[in-house]
Formats: structure tokens, sequence, C-alpha cells
């Protein structure tokens, strides 16, 4: 085996151990504590601390020297620190990164087998494991959703920014993680097996972004109520959604742009999410009206849409003149919002405003200055907050489609349209 793959399979070996101990007690992994760090071995310790907070194996790929004060690091004893021993050891590192995801990157020269990539892929996620194939996405892993969920900032900002003001229990967070492991399988399917993604864009970095923000979708989807409970009972072809009385309206709410979706009243079915960015002072509800202009077929363009074939609208139509085709009409979807934000009173400062909001959601997704070059290629037409802020809610629609059960999902384009040009 590489040392890569050794740190691979300690790591894991570690983990086991530890949600042996966890699992009875419904604890997540970032509220273990210290005294279960007993259970792991030394060598296995240094792994779970190495991948947590190194993203390569360096040149022998040994312990991180810079992260111990003294060589080699003890691993110590819980009994010892507990009687106030302050000696540094592997037991007080665990403790300290358990939280944060893993960082650790294959080395290009190594292409790893379908069990390492299992091995990767494997965290505890709530109260049982979730195994979810990841693959090439396992670096950019997100955050666990119940660390965002017990941090005041990120509770503060999604009550600001979704109106999301919930205080979050034990039971959400065990959700809420558990979720986001069912959304990393989901993209993984999506990028890779849907068919929907063109080979050529599989590996554009627009994925790598989706994925590194999977825990801060899961911790707003739980905190929103859009879930269903018990998501046991759920595999891979479910659609996640709650029922509609738990959504707003568009046409009921405030002015606001971000993702939507929409449910099939006649097959009591949610169908299809979508998203708008307000660059140019639209919103959700213009968004339905260009939908419906588009579901009458008069352009040649809108015949080519699966959305607007399937559903086409009705009017004063017989339906049997219709092509039997279609799924339903037009008139029979309702428009909810998913996750969406806001937009500020329409006036002279609508656009300085619409992009100091734009910053404060780059804050809370953590946006890295990379990334940012990355998303103002998508348009040079727009600003580079523009482009921002339709990268984000391109994310945030994406996230809400992998929560659809995908025989009921009408839209062949996997989102992310400037990024990949690609207009399926």
């Amino acid at each position: 085996m590489t040392k890569y793959e050794n740190l691979v399979a300690s790591n894991e070996a570690c983990e086991q151990k530890l949600i042996k101990v966890l699992q009875p007690k419904n604890l997540l992994l970032t509220q273990a504590p210290m005294a279960v760090f007993d259970e792991p071995t030394k060598s296995e310790l240094q792994a779970f601390v190495h991948v947590r907070c190194f993203p390569s194996v360096q040149k022998t790929a040994d312990w991180p020297r810079e992260l111990a004060q003294d060589w080699p690091p003890k691993k110590g004893k819980f009994s010892d620190i507990s009687k106030g021993d302050t000696t540094h050891c592997l037991i007080r590192m665990a403790d300290d990164c358990k939280a944060k995801p893993i960082l650790l990157q294959k080395p290009k020269q190594i292409a790893a087998s379908n069990s390492q990539q299992e091995q990767l892929s494997q965290r505890h996620l709530g109260a049982t494991i979730v195994r979810s194939s990841q693959s090439r996405f396992a670096a950019s892993r997100s955050i666990l959703a119940s660390s965002l969920m017990q941090m005041e900032s990120f509770r503060s900002l999604a009550q600001n920014i979704f109106g999301l003001d919930v205080t979050t229990d034990h039971a959400m967070q065990v959700q809420a993680d558990h979720l986001q492991g069912m959304l990393a399988t989901r993209l993984d399917w999506l990028v890779n097996e849907s068919q929907r993604v063109k080979a050529h864009n599989k590996s554009n970095w627009c994925w790598s972004f989706q994925a590194k923000r999977l825990g801060y979708m899961s911790a707003l989807f739980t905190m929103a109520g859009m879930v269903v409970n018990d998501l046991h009972c759920f595999g891979a072809a479910d659609c996640l959604l709650a029922d509609p009385s738990q959504f707003e309206l568009v046409t009921l709410g405030i002015r606001k742009d971000g993702a939507y979706y929409y449910w099939d009243s006649n097959r009591r079915e949610w169908v299809r999410a979508g998203m708008v960015a307000s660059v140019d002072d639209r919103d959700m509800h213009s968004r339905h009206l260009e939908h419906e202009k588009g579901s009458k077929l008069q352009a040649p363009e809108h015949w080519k849409s699966e959305f607007y074939t399937s559903y086409p609208f009705k009017g004063d139509k017989d339906p049997s003149s219709f092509s039997c085709g279609r799924r339903g009409f037009f008139e029979s979807l309702q428009q909810y919002v998913g996750l969406g934000v806001a937009l500020p009173p329409q006036s002279d400062s609508f656009h300085t405003n619409l992009a100091t909001q734009t910053r404060v959601l780059a804050q809370m997704f953590n946006i890295t200055f990379a990334e940012t070059q990355n998303i103002k290629k998508m348009n040079k037409k727009l600003t580079p907050v523009e482009n921002q802020r339709r990268a984000i809610h391109y994310m945030l629609e994406c996230a809400c489609g992998l929560l659809l059960s995908p025989s009921s999902n009408i839209s062949s384009n996997p989102g992310w349209e400037q990024a990949l040009k690609q207009y399926n």
C-alpha cells in the first residue's frame, strides 16, 4: 500500500472504532466526548488528525511535525487529561479537529481503486453509517451540517438572509447530517451516471464548488423544514421533499430570488427545481410568467424544452388536441419558494443594496478567492458581484434538485448553465 492508502485505511479504522461507541448513544462525531478517543490506536489517531489538517501526505507521509510540540506526539490517556494533565497529545488533537472536513487529497500519480474510493467516502452521518460513492468529491467534503447548525454566526445569517428563525436541536442535527450523506450520493449520481452532464463537463469546477457546500445546504433544508421527517425510510430514487403545506407559494410572498419548485397538483408530486438571480430586477414570480409564456409553445426554441412540451399551456383548447406524451398542463403547476432570498425594496439604490446582500451571501457560504476567479468567467457581460449571485443561486437550485425523485424531475438540464455552457 502507498503511504496515502495507509492514511486512508488508518483513518477509516479510527472512524469505525469511534462509530461503534457513538452509534448506540445516538451521538454525532462532532459531539463525541474526548473520552472516546481512547479507543483508537496511536497510528489511527495520527491518521484521523492528518487527513483533517493537511491536504497532502507530505514527502514521506509521516506525521506532520509542525502539529506537535514534541516528537513523536504521545497518544495520551483521557484519564490523565481529566485529572489535569496538560501534556500535548493526540487525543487532544483529535478532539480539536473532530468537526473539520477531510482535506487530504489523492496524489495525482495514484489511481485509486473503487475500494479505496469507498474508504474515502464512508462517514459517520447521524445514527447510521451512510456509504456514498463520492469518489473525486471526497477531497472537497463539506463541513458537517450539524457543526454549522451549532454556530451562532451561521444561524444568524440563515435568519437574516433566508428568514429561518428556528431553534436547532439534536434531532435536527442528526437529520441534517444524514441528509448530507444522501445529497453527496445523489450529486455523484447526477454528475457521473445520470447522462444529464456531458462528458467534457464532468470535471468542471462547479461540481467541486457544489460538493463543498452540501453541509450548508443540508443545514438550511433541515432548518427550513423542507425535507421529510424520517429519511431512513427513503432511498436514492425517492423524493425527499415534504408536503407542499410546508412551503410558501411564490405569489403570496414578498419579492424573492433564489431557488423555487414546481408542484404538479394533478399528479401530486414535485416535478422541477429552478432558479432566478435578480441581476436584472427579476424575481420568482416574473420567472413563472416567463415559463407560462414558454409553455404556450409560440417560438421554435420552446419546442426544444422538455419542460414546456411536457406541461403545455392548455387555455381553452381541447385536451385531446395535445400530444399524448405530455405529463400535464402548465395550469396544474404551482410554484413554491425553495430557498428564497428577499430582495431589497425597489428604489434607486436597489442594485447597490443587492450587491451588498450578495457579498453577505458569499460570506455565508465561505466562497474563496480562487472560486471567485472561476465565477467571474461565467458571463463576461455581468459584473463580478452579479456573477457571484448567479453562482450562489445555481448552487441553491442544484441542491434543491437533488431532493427530487429522478423519475419525477422533468428537467433534463443539470443546472449551472453558464458555468457548463450546457443548455439542454
